[in-house]
């Protein structure tokens, strides 16, 4: 992973490319690849009066998942009934992304178009769900963001993801959940040290005594060029959702990455307190083992540093 190599394949000749070991990074990657559904963390509803197109993204690709058309009165001299014909393709929205989009785990919901109907709809939906309790949608409700769009068909999507507002807007709803899982690490360094982990070797003791209640990891440890060490931290990723731990990849080209990568990249929530890890040198990689009693201990955590 991160490694590229360059072949030169003449005409008509036969090529097979193998590969000895799948972790659990890879196959994520090709879920990835395969089912939008099980895996995208942003949907875009591309939407205008009596038209929403539904789209899910993964790292890779841009799926079309739903389409919601209704006819509206093109003059609106009869009120009425273009507001009853609205609220009825608003219902039909509102359903569409309780059939097609996950809201447990997209990060991300863009309504966009070219007029006001998609700021119209997020008004209507939010008291919708207030009034029929649908808590759900409420408790995500900061994951949706309104943006303009210059059509609603899916040549716009390019256009969308492009500029630079929302790909902040993205990047930093999709990192909510990172940031919340650093602050509670936070606050447990401060009230229960002894449970909480970071660096590689106090992780990996962390995880061989089933202790990792949520594993945090920065994704840049996976792309590491030495290809014995990428695979350990696999290794920990597979063996704490084994266990049943969270395990939470966060991104180095975030802020709640770049935390992260203060405390060497990896860092864990425990479910009952090791105080013998705090022992364990913070800086000492996976290789460190035999490191004698005589070397620096784990470096002091300043959860100031981190706020």
């Amino acid at each position: 992973m991160g490694a590229h190599h360059t072949l030169e394949i003449e005409l008509n000749n036969k090529l097979t490319l193998g590969k000895e070991r799948w972790d659990a990074m890879h196959l994520q990657e090709l879920d990835e690849a395969t089912d939008v559904h099980k895996t995208s963390e942003v949907a875009v509803l591309l939407m205008e009066a009596g038209l929403a197109n539904f789209h899910l993204l993964t790292a890779v690709l841009a799926k079309d998942v739903h389409r919601v058309s209704v006819a509206l009165p093109k003059k609106r001299a009869t009120t009425t009934n273009y507001d009853k014909a609205l609220v009825r393709f608003f219902e039909q929205v509102y359903q569409g992304i309780k059939d097609h989009v996950n809201l447990d785990l997209v990060k991300c919901v863009l309504l966009a178009g070219p007029g006001f109907v998609k700021d119209d709809f997020l008004s209507w939906m939010i008291q919708k769900a207030t009034q029929s309790g649908d808590t759900l949608v409420l408790q995500k409700k900061s994951n949706f963001v309104s943006v303009h769009a210059s059509c609603v068909h899916k040549q716009a999507l390019k256009e969308l993801l492009s500029d630079e507002q929302v790909q902040k807007s993205i990047a930093n709803t999709k990192a909510a959940a990172h940031l919340k899982a650093l602050e509670e690490f936070y606050v447990m360094v401060q009230r229960e040290p002894d449970r909480v982990c970071y660096g590689p070797k106090q992780v990996f003791e962390a995880i061989e005594k089933c202790a990792v209640q949520t594993l945090m990891v920065v994704d840049s440890l996976f792309r590491n060029a030495n290809v014995k060490l990428r695979r350990q931290y696999v290794d920990m990723v597979e063996n704490a959702r084994d266990q049943g731990a969270t395990c939470q990849i966060f991104s180095s080209q975030h802020v709640s990455g770049e935390q992260l990568q203060k405390l060497s990249g990896i860092a864990g929530v425990l479910r009952f307190p090791l105080p013998e890890i705090g022992d364990i040198d913070s800086d000492a990689g996976l290789s460190d083992a035999g490191a004698d009693d005589d070397g620096q201990k784990g470096q002091e955590l300043d959860v100031d540093d981190f706020m």
